[in-house]
């Protein structure tokens, strides 16, 4: 496989872009999945963006397919068809793509939390922004264990929001390319049983919509439990990070 000729380097593509100014990163794939870097964080491993691979100049054309069981777990609805069958609007959800798209490689091994999640795939040309401040803030006073949920770890603000802060991903539709339904809501949004459904009982949350658990550590779940639901109350306080 060969890369070397259908990537740029990440730095030199979006300092054309006169809307980009300022040392935070962000990358919005068309899934609407909203990646944040510090560029200190990522430049020392040379990250570069793929458009190409081998003789395949379109990577939009190389996709997993994929059905979900129910766009929400707590709203009735019937069952997405088989891939198979031809989709018509108004009619079940549609089968669902994720194709690979233009995304991002580091030409230097990078550490765990610069480590390949879905939000590195599916690149535009729109995709890229940079901002002089940092789009995460309302969340970095949280504890660390946390952050990390929130951020490279689960992903929980790059598909959802909290505190203002974050994305709203969706599906893309295999026939269309267009967004499909079960929008990541804010974490505050969702009814406080499905919440505590989801962060203590994920790998059967997960097993009902036909989905991969993306597990919460159990050092994090307590805590990010309590900040949302604080959050929900409209009350700002709560545990944050200690200084050293």
């Amino acid at each position: 496989m060969s890369v070397s000729r259908r990537c740029f380097y990440l730095f030199t593509t979006i300092a054309r872009k006169s809307c980009c100014i300022g040392r935070f990163i962000v990358l919005t794939n068309i899934h609407g999945e909203r990646q944040v870097w510090r560029r200190e964080q990522i430049e020392r491993y040379q990250p570069a963006i793929v458009i190409g691979i081998d003789d395949e100049k379109n990577l939009f054309r190389l996709s997993t397919f994929f059905r979900m069981h129910h766009e929400y777990s707590w709203r009735p609805g019937s069952q997405p068809p088989p891939l198979a069958m031809p989709w018509r609007p108004g009619s079940q959800p549609p089968p669902l793509a994720m194709p690979l798209g233009a995304f991002i490689y580091f030409l230097k091994e990078p550490p765990q939390e610069l480590a390949a999640q879905s939000w590195h795939f599916g690149l535009t040309e729109d995709s890229f922004r940079r901002f002089k401040d940092d789009p995460l803030k309302a969340i970095r006073d949280v504890p660390q264990d946390v952050e990390q949920a929130l951020t490279f770890r689960n992903g929980c603000v790059y598909c959802h929001s909290f505190r203002g802060a974050g994305s709203r991903s969706h599906h893309v539709q295999a026939l269309t390319g267009k967004a499909q339904g079960g929008f990541a809501l804010r974490l505050e949004s969702y009814p406080p049983e499905v919440w505590r459904e989801f962060i203590f009982n994920q790998t059967a949350v997960a097993r009902k919509m036909g989905a991969t658990p993306n597990i919460v550590t159990e050092a994090a779940r307590q805590t990010l439990f309590e900040l949302v639901e604080r959050s929900r109350r409209g009350e700002v306080a709560g545990p944050a990070r200690q200084s050293k």
